[in-house]
């Protein structure tokens, strides 16, 4: 599954990064499929020639990428859709401000690299939210730098074309419940296969919304049935009824939620 998310993201990364360039006004200077010369020399453990960059293989390229960018973003661990987007922020404008702007479409503190917390954001998140954040996040920035003028319209349509892919991978995407892609509202936690929406093994064949509701119940009917033993140590009655609200707060939570 890694390695098929791998190879889709890398075709759409090598669409938009095309053949060998060596334009003027880039700060990149000599590039072919996205690769720099400063990048291909850190690979190589030498400064790399022109003649180096234009003769780089698809192949050694794609290493550079996974090595360079995918495992530095933990690509293999983020949804569908959302590899993308991050990975090709990566490429464009390097793997700590492409995690900036994941960490800040999930309204996390921003870390200074891919950590598992955030992996885990971004799994719980609406795919369609964090894809859309992200694009606009990084449009905005672009528009800042003083190459607009000259890389503007490359970019707009990149970002178009990039959003529009993210989105449709996050939508085609079996292991996410559908309700996280692109819903209005939705909560978009993600799912594994043999787990219901909150993350429950479905072997046994009760649904999560079920086990919460017997939480729920089977708390409260304690609270109810102690209510004077807790009385008589001092504690409010209500306090007795915390874990039944905390349980009818997670039902209200998963309302909505494909649990097919």
């Amino acid at each position: 599954m890694a390695e098929r998310s791998f190879a889709a993201v890398m075709r759409s990364i090598f669409r938009s990064e095309g053949g060998y360039v060596d334009h003027p006004d880039d700060p990149g200077g000599a590039t072919n499929r996205g690769i720099t010369r400063a990048t291909l020399s850190a690979f190589l453990g030498r400064p790399a020639s022109r003649a180096d960059v234009r003769s780089l293989t698809e192949a050694t390229a794609a290493r550079i990428y996974r090595e360079r960018y995918w495992d530095r973003i933990a690509g293999d661990a983020l949804p569908a859709g959302v590899d993308l987007c991050v990975m090709d922020a990566a490429v464009n404008s390097g793997p700590s401000r492409a995690v900036r702007w994941a960490a800040r479409a999930v309204v996390m503190a921003v870390p200074k690299r891919m950590t598992p917390d955030l992996v885990i954001a971004l799994k719980e998140a609406s795919a369609a939210r964090t894809i859309n954040r992200m694009m606009d996040d990084r449009l905005a920035w672009l528009r800042r730098l003083r190459h607009w003028p000259t890389f503007g319209r490359g970019w707009t349509r990149r970002i178009r074309r990039v959003r529009a892919e993210s989105l449709e991978l996050a939508r085609r995407d079996p292991v996410r419940d559908a309700v996280s892609v692109g819903a209005p509202g939705g909560v978009g936690i993600g799912t594994a296969p043999g787990q219901d929406a909150l993350g429950l093994d479905r072997a046994g064949g009760v649904p999560g919304w079920l086990f919460w509701l017997t939480l729920a119940t089977g708390l409260g009917v304690f609270a109810w049935s102690h209510r004077a033993w807790l009385v008589r140590r001092g504690h409010v009655l209500e306090e007795g009824f915390e874990g039944l609200i905390e349980g009818l707060a997670l039902i209200r939570h998963t309302e909505g939620l494909s649990l097919a």
